[in-house]
């Protein structure tokens, strides 16, 4: 019986960690998007689509190199705040995959970046990426 209890102990640790994490990094990606598109100027189409497609490949490779950088720092500070569930029943935060990991925050900054998704629409566009003609 004791072991049931620490499994179900541990394991809503790991839920309320989980959300947590994934909490935490949504409202960093709001922030820091919105941060980089201040920085980066208003979106337009019109504009961007005068761009070469190299000058757009290369905007998307800036951008995303940013966001990396961007997850990297997230992550580590995320990591060095202090969990009040650490140890016990000896939970480990560190552990928890969606804690280490920052593909959450990744994945909310390239949902929230719509300059981002605007360059790579543009993108496939022009190289026909995605789209088979015998499909459509």
């Amino acid at each position: 019986m004791k072991n049931l209890e620490k499994e179900i102990v541990i394991r809503t640790i790991k839920i309320i960690d989980i959300g947590y994490a994934s909490v935490v990094y949504i409202i960093s990606a709001i922030i820091l998007v919105s941060i980089l598109n201040k920085l980066s100027g208003k979106y337009d189409k019109t504009v961007e689509e005068k761009k070469s497609t190299i000058r757009l490949f290369g905007d998307v490779i800036l951008r995303t190199w940013i966001i990396a950088i961007f997850a990297y720092i997230v992550r580590n500070l995320f990591q060095m705040i202090p969990w009040p569930f650490e140890g016990v029943y000896g939970y480990k935060h560190l552990l928890v995959k969606e804690v280490i990991h920052s593909s959450l925050f990744v994945s909310f900054m390239v949902i929230f970046d719509h300059n981002l998704q605007g360059h790579v629409s543009i993108l496939k566009d022009r190289l026909n990426i995605f789209y088979n003609n015998k499909y459509i």
